[in-house]
């Protein structure tokens, strides 16, 4: 291991756990079922304990998983690392956040919080996420986040993210649309991959991912609006020039070469 960290490093990612209480159509980390707390809770803290001895200086660290909040100590870990002085988000499904949970968010330090959102169609959304009722936990935690929050300008800052898929594409600018007029948070976009599952057939579902010509020209168009929507001002994190090479993975994406090759 390196004596210290790089000057060019600044965030790590601290996946917390490798399954999830969703069963979405673009993942399978749902499938493990180890225990999420796997690491106990001291040997979180002497691994952000190293960390923060490691950087010697100020860094952050991105909690995710799976679904980080499977873990019945999360209060505790982000509130531990935000004592260090270590700037501190978590990436969630949101479905776990209850009154309680939220409430102990908010006397952590936690710097930002991301929660899914891929449609603000219930339907799509709880489609997308593989449970129902989904939508309605995900997007009732982020307001509240924002309704408990003492002003615009404090922590913990709320962000959405949304996966552009063929399925719901057409959704993500009503989602930004809605971000703006609220006056809190911002959009993240990602786009569809193979990333988060094992390249089997089983895990890829037709109705997410573009197949014709005609379907990723559609992908695309929606992209613009987006670039079109950030140039104008939209609270949107993704810039220019990543919106535009998602349109190049967009226009050259085969997804049964993932599956076969």
């Amino acid at each position: 291991m390196l004596k210290e960290a790089p000057n060019h490093i600044y965030e790590v990612e601290f996946d917390m756990v490798r399954t999830c209480n969703m069963q979405c159509k673009m993942c399978n980390f749902w499938v493990n079922k180890q225990n999420p707390q796997r690491l106990t809770t001291e040997e979180v803290k002497e691994t952000i304990k190293n960390l923060n001895e490691w950087f010697g200086r100020k860094f952050k660290i991105a909690f995710a998983g799976g679904e980080p909040f499977m873990r019945d100590d999360m209060v505790e870990i982000i509130k531990y690392a935000s004592n260090l002085g270590i700037i501190t988000s978590v990436a969630t499904n949101g479905t776990l956040l209850t009154k309680e949970k939220i409430n102990g968010l908010m006397n952590t330090g936690l710097n930002g919080i991301v929660i899914s959102i891929d449609s603000l169609n219930p339907e799509t959304h709880d489609y997308m996420r593989g449970v129902p009722g989904t939508f309605d936990k995900a997007f009732g935690a982020f307001n509240a986040i924002c309704d408990s929050r003492k002003d615009l300008h404090s922590n913990p800052f709320p962000n959405l993210a949304s996966i552009i898929s063929k399925l719901n594409h057409q959704d993500i600018p009503a989602i930004l649309q809605w971000i703006k007029e609220k006056g809190q948070g911002m959009l993240i976009v990602q786009s569809i991959s193979a990333n988060f599952f094992n390249h089997t057939k089983d895990w890829f579902d037709e109705k997410l991912w573009p197949d014709t010509v005609e379907d990723k020209e559609a992908v695309c168009i929606t992209i613009d609006k987006l670039i079109e929507m950030k140039q104008a001002g939209y609270p949107l994190i993704n810039d220019v020039a990543q919106l535009e090479e998602m349109k190049k993975y967009f226009k050259k994406l085969d997804w049964r070469a993932m599956i076969h090759g």
